[in-house]
């Protein structure tokens, strides 16, 4: 199952993220490309039922296409989509195919592994006949010769691609007389057949070697019938014989199958061939003693191109000659049989028709579901007229982009930014390479690498200014620690140990890497000794929120919310990120957009979406849809109340089936009526997985855990740390943050504990619950493990439900509602009152929503209170209802979908516009594209303001804008984990870097490649199959093994 993919265009994404994706995500393709989609869409819809018509864009399937013929060059039809290609791996399970391109045709013409018979009836018969031919060649174990010819020249083992050598140096033999076959596959070019001696020198890919086979040297004897031509010492002699051939010039080759037949007799110095049965003359050899020297060491070998394979009996198509003296005997060491010199089960994929299509479902994560990147040899053979010579710069903001070669400077290339004013040289005096914005002046760098050696700037190790690491004036820096809860002593230490002024600075300020130290150690210190409750990352962010308060305090703009880019230019890769805006105290909002705004096209764009449900907006009593963060648990509930640090408590439906055990036995107790089973869920749900390796325990860090009876999603929580400092600490972990208990019960070290009472490991979270009090001690047994994963998280993620329960249990629906509509058997809520916030608007409901009559009136709590009352006579008189009490109102959003209420992109669509409600959700993607011109993606600076106030003004936007990112950029800085300068053209080491950042297999697409997995495959098999059984018993001739015999 492959991907066929083009470097040169999607390779640089590959380099830097972790998926790949749809057009859906991307907004490019190959194949139907549409505005929005919309042909695709279509399709999909049709293929799939419509199981795709709400799904998100990273959610849609991926297109592929299926190797029915095993060909190395992948699928020659699909080439429109790449010339190199993907294999997939642990995929298949969630596949459809199709024998054809799925555009347009029914979903009843998929299929699924198991159920294929319709789709292969599509095949027409000579696909077949050629899928069978594949499929029937030789696969089993013992058709893989444990002796395989070498290659001895050539630039790779492709025999179908290039003109090699193969032979047996490794079985040669100096007297004797022997006999065996070479078969040439119709279609060979130029074959070259017979022996050479072991003085021929082994030259495997090398260039100018390659040209140079059997009979071309002093050391090698060999016959040529398509050009009737003995080769020896590179000299031509005659031969009686020709080969029937096909085509003309370079491109002739054999029209059928030939056997060559090979007599030698060492000892007489004597070579013959025959072609097809018919021999050379016993008394004219091919070759006789004056040609080949006594004493020479000999070896069967081979020069072509195309397919042949070697026979060295028993089964000889052709009996051995005749001639005088001792029988011709069989090659000694060789295996029986035929030895192929190419690889016979590859098909030749130019015989399908047309590509038979994959559908891939759910995520094609780069690391998981690749097994090997297969590069078209192009990219091995570039020319230098094909060769641009230019290098792109990733991760410095602004300077990113392509950099053409423009010159050189102390005798090294020097590079110029494409449309941009940074430039890349060499300066002789530091002996550093370096990016500047102006080459003249060196000493004013943005990053540098050493690379004195090189004539071209390295890929690696390119450093930044530490001014542009990041740094904050010592007076905001200050402040924001003592907020922290960090005494004047050690801010003191930090300032002594951090601050400076800088050139370009008025005041000191404290700077991410100082000199000797770095605000990470230091930090890092504070977290050891308990000084701060807060990581480093998050103490660094803060200083960014109070500049940015600052800014917005100086312009009196307090009240605005900002919705931007986290870096200006943002970043020329495939991303996105999502913003919501809430502004409780608003009825609409306005949002006002910089005039800098500016993306590279329409596949990178700014979406802004209301309505529907929103967490910023919800409240107690909206309804959510929580999930384990690992396994398939998940339950629905009702928010209760916040907790501290943005958590939300929610009471969990008492009738979920994951309220077991003795989590139910505890809910169901007499002794607490009207209680409820709970779980913590958090507005940003972090996870954290440590590591606890190098012989430290768990219980070196954490005191314990704390299990919760009324807690069945999250039971058991970090009880405290037994010191400070340990790897959970440092990476933001605190006490009351849960243990991924599903993650850790499938963990093998943590099946393995043993102890009384522990009873059996348990599979899920049921039967945890069924043997609780077996699983703490399981858990206080966890705390002696080391080498162990443990995962950690805040509290569940959660979706909100189109639903909410208003409880007016202490007061009536009209003292919040002013009235309801009555419309076509819908209740809609018309308003409400201006005597504040009540149950509904606290739960996130809005005018426009509607009382779910059929929940509400099948409430047993509301039984009482409704008495006679009934659903159609609360339509007709909606006053009855409004006026209750002590009632819980189960309210819906008449539509839960959010509405697209803006998009921009480019240059000129980023006019201001008002939101109806007072909150919306910001969504921002790209596609990765436009790394060569910056300033086309400077990206998005948007105001939220109360729309009820006056409009900023466009002035006071702009001045904003260059005060917020300003102070963005001096805190943040450039992040050293990205910045890289690759060159633009594909060679061998950058396709082995790619695959060596995801863990993928290399390979040039060569049939050496198949060939090769082949044999090492067939190799892992009989070393598997010849393993003894292990009985107990002590093993009296380790040195003997027998094989397996099946019964």
């Amino acid at each position: 199952m492959c991907v066929h993919i083009h470097i040169g265009t999607v390779g640089r994404f590959l380099e830097t993220d972790e998926y790949y994706r749809s057009q859906f995500e991307t907004g490019t393709s190959c194949g139907a490309l549409d505005d929005k989609n919309q042909i695709r869409i279509g399709w999909e819809t049709e293929l799939f039922g419509g199981a795709y018509d709400e799904a998100k864009p990273f959610e849609r399937c991926k297109y592929g296409a299926l190797g029915v013929m095993n060909d190395y060059r992948g699928i020659t039809s699909a080439y429109q989509y790449g010339d190199s290609y993907l294999v997939l791996k642990d995929v298949r399970l969630r596949a459809t195919f199709a024998a054809t391109d799925s555009g347009g045709i029914a979903g009843s013409r998929l299929a699924v592994l198991d159920k294929y018979a319709h789709v292969l009836k599509e095949y027409n018969d000579n696909e077949l006949h050629r899928l069978i031919e594949v499929a029937m060649a030789n696969t089993s174990l013992d058709d893989v010769p444990r002796i395989q010819p070498q290659l001895l020249r050539g630039l790779t083992a492709d025999t179908t691609n290039d003109w090699v050598t193969m032979g047996f140096p490794d079985l040669p033999q100096k007297k004797g007389r022997y006999y065996f076959e070479i078969e040439l596959i119709r279609g060979c070019q130029s074959p070259q057949v017979g022996l050479l001696s072991s003085r021929f020198e082994l030259a495997p890919r090398t260039k100018g070697q390659h040209l140079y086979g059997v009979g071309d040297d002093a050391h090698g004897w060999a016959v040529d019938g398509q050009h009737s031509i003995l080769w020896h010492d590179g000299k031509k002699l005659a031969w009686s014989r020709s080969w029937n051939q096909s085509g003309n010039g370079a491109s002739r080759q054999l029209a059928q199958n030939v056997v060559v037949g090979i007599a030698v007799d060492i000892d007489a110095g004597k070579i013959w061939f025959a072609s097809d049965g018919d021999w050379d003359e016993e008394a004219t050899p091919s070759f006789g003693p004056n040609l080949l020297p006594k004493g020479s060491n000999l070896y069967p070998a081979l020069s072509f191109k195309g397919r042949a394979q070697f026979n060295f009996g028993p089964d000889f198509k052709h009996a051995p000659p005749s001639f005088k003296g001792k029988a011709f005997a069989h090659w000694p060491g060789m295996p029986d049989g035929i030895i192929r010199a190419d690889c016979p089960i590859i098909g030749n994929s130019n015989n399908v028709n047309i590509y038979k299509e994959i559908q891939l479902h759910g995520e094609v994560n780069l690391k998981r579901n690749v097994q090997r990147l297969v590069a078209n040899r192009k990219h091995l053979e570039v020319s230098k007229s094909d060769r641009s010579w230019a290098v792109r710069v990733d991760g410095m903001d602004d300077a990113d982009g392509s950099y053409s070669r423009s010159g050189a400077r102390h005798g090294k290339a020097m590079y110029k930014q494409q449309g941009g004013r940074f430039e890349i040289s060499f300066d002789a005096t530091s002996g550093k390479w370096r990016l500047t914005a102006d080459a003249s002046q060196e000493d004013k760098w943005i990053a540098q690498a050493s690379g004195d050696d090189s004539f071209e700037p390295p890929r690696y190790g390119w450093l930044v200014p530490r001014e542009r690491q990041g740094r904050v004036p010592v007076k905001l820096f200050r402040s924001v620690m003592a907020k922290l809860g960090l005494s004047n002593d050690k801010q003191d230490e930090l300032v002594k140990s951090l601050a400076e002024k800088a050139s370009d600075a008025e005041e000191e300020e404290v700077f991410r890497v100082g000199e000797s130290t770095t605000f990470l150690d230091e930090w890092t210190k504070l977290q050891t000794a308990r000084q701060v409750q807060v990581t480093s990352e998050e103490a660094w962010e803060a200083c960014l929120q109070a500049a940015h308060d600052e800014v917005l305090a100086r312009l009196s703009l307090q009240h605005v919310v900002v919705v931007e880019t986290p870096t200006h230019p943002y970043p020329a890769r495939s991303h996105s990120w999502t913003q919501d805006v809430h502004i409780a105290s608003a009825s609409k909002l306005r949002v006002n957009f910089s005039s800098r705004c500016q993306t590279n096209d329409d596949c990178a764009s700014l979406q802004v979406l209301a309505g529907g449900l929103s967490k910023s907006a919800a409240g107690v009593g909206a309804r959510a849809h929580l999930k384990a963060i690992t396994g398939p648990d998940q339950v629905h509930g009702t928010l209760a109340g916040q907790a501290e640090g943005g958590k939300w408590i929610v009471n969990i439906d008492k009738d979920e089936s994951e309220i077991c055990g003795c989590f139910r036995e505890w809910l169901d107790s007499n002794q607490s009526p009207g209680r409820n089973c709970t779980a913590v869920c958090a507005m940003e749900a972090k996870v954290v997985k440590i590591k606890y390796s190098s012989g430290q325990k768990i219980g070196d860090e954490i005191a314990g855990f704390t299990f919760n009876e009324a807690s069945p999603m999250t039971p058991f929580s970090v009880a405290g740390f037994s010191k400070p400092g340990g790897p959970a600490q440092l990476k933001g972990v605190f006490a009351g943050w849960f243990v991924d208990v599903i993650a850790l019960i499938k963990l093998k070290k943590f099946k393995s504990l043993e102890g009384e009472g522990f009873g059996e490991a348990p599979k899920n979270l049921a039967e945890i619950a069924a043997n609780i009090e077996g699983f703490k001690k399981r858990m206080n047994a966890l705390l002696e493990v080391s080498d162990i994963n443990v995962t950690f998280y805040n509290g569940l993620d959660f979706q909100l439900l189109p639903v909410c329960a208003a409880d007016y249990k202490d007061a009536s629906i009209s003292d919040e509602i002013n009235g309801f509509n009555s419309t076509g058997g819908v209740l809609k809520i018309s308003g409400f009152c201006d005597t504040g916030e009540g149950p509904a608007q606290s739960a996130g409901v809005r005018s426009g929503w509607h009382v779910s009559l059929h929940e509400t009136f099948n409430l047993e709590e509301n039984k009482q209170v409704l008495g006679d009352l009934t659903p159609q006579q609360a339509l007709e008189d909606p006053e009855l209802l409004r006026q209750l009490s002590g009632i819980k109102l189960m309210l819906e959003p008449a539509n839960a979908e959010p509405e697209e209420l803006f998009t921009g992109y480019g240059d000129d669509d980023w006019t201001p516009f008002i939101v109806p409600i007072n909150n919306a959700q910001f969504v921002f993607s790209t596609d990765g594209d436009g790394s060569d011109d910056p300033d086309m993606r400077w990206g998005v600076f948007a105001v939220v303001t109360d729309a009820d106030r006056p409009e900023p003004a466009e002035s006071k936007i702009e001045e904003l804008v260059e005060a917020y990112t300003k102070a963005s950029a001096r805190i943040i800085g450039s992040n050293l984990a990205q910045v890289s300068i690759e060159p633009e053209d594909w060679d061998e080491d950058r396709l082995k870097a790619l695959c060596a950042r995801h863990g993928w297999e290399f390979e040039w697409m060569t049939e050496d490649g198949e060939r090769r997995r082949r044999i090492e495959g067939a190799e892992r098999a009989r070393r598997a199959r010849w393993e003894p059984q292990v009985t107990g018993k002590p093993c009296l001739c380790p040195r003997k093994r027998r094989p397996l015999r099946s019964r």
